[in-house]
């Protein structure tokens, strides 16, 4: 029994390997090259590193398609298969769970947008900036407010994050995807946008070290 297994699992590589031609995403690399597809978290993969029902599944295809990339979501356990057909040249995409079993594409998650910006040191030098607001990351925000940014970044870039603690105030600084027009949105602690607070003018004074 182990023979006929074995033998039907030579054949089926023979078949894949006959198949696998064109495909720039299967390369004799000893490891995996880390390219992102999309920013969906699949990754370029070879045939060899698939498990055996997985790599059975994607033979069964070979008979009608032409295998044209690989990718596997090491997170989700989803292999991402691209065909083209053979006879009419259609492309498929199907998506192959950890037992081989063609599964629905998963949902893409809306990341927010990438927030480049200054970190705060551990201890802020006692400078403040923009009249109280000082620099902040986007993970310090509280949920209301990391919601409020990722609706603002879908359509601005956002450039900067700041926070005023007195006032309790989030100053975010964004660049418009289209026309590239700036715009500064002010949002309280329940993430609403409110008006840009009034200016104070304050003179910063070194505090003693001495307890």
């Amino acid at each position: 029994m182990k023979k006929v297994i074995l033998s039907v699992a030579i054949i089926a590589g023979m078949l894949i390997t006959t198949n696998i031609q064109k495909v720039h995403a299967i390369q004799e690399q000893p490891s995996v090259t880390i390219i992102l597809d999309e920013g969906d978290g699949f990754v370029e993969v070879q045939l060899q590193d698939l498990s055996e029902v997985v790599q059975a599944a994607i033979s069964a295809f070979t008979q009608e398609y032409d295998i044209k990339a690989l990718k596997y979501n090491a997170e989700k356990q989803l292999t991402k298969v691209k065909l083209t057909k053979k006879d009419d040249q259609s492309a498929k995409t199907v998506y192959l769970d950890a037992e081989g079993k063609e599964v629905e594409a998963p949902a893409k998650t809306e990341e927010p947008e990438r927030i480049e910006q200054e970190t705060p040191s551990a201890g802020f030098s006692g400078v403040m900036q923009d009249n109280g607001f000082v620099n902040i990351k986007f993970e310090e925000l509280n949920e209301k407010v990391q919601n409020a940014v990722r609706t603002i970044a879908q359509t601005y870039e956002v450039a900067s994050l700041k926070y005023n603690a007195e006032q309790k105030i989030v100053k975010v600084k964004g660049t418009n995807k289209e026309d590239q027009s700036e715009k500064v949105f002010y949002l309280n602690e329940e993430g609403e946008e409110v008006e840009q607070p009034a200016t104070q003018k304050q003179e910063v004074t070194e505090i003693p070290m001495s307890l």
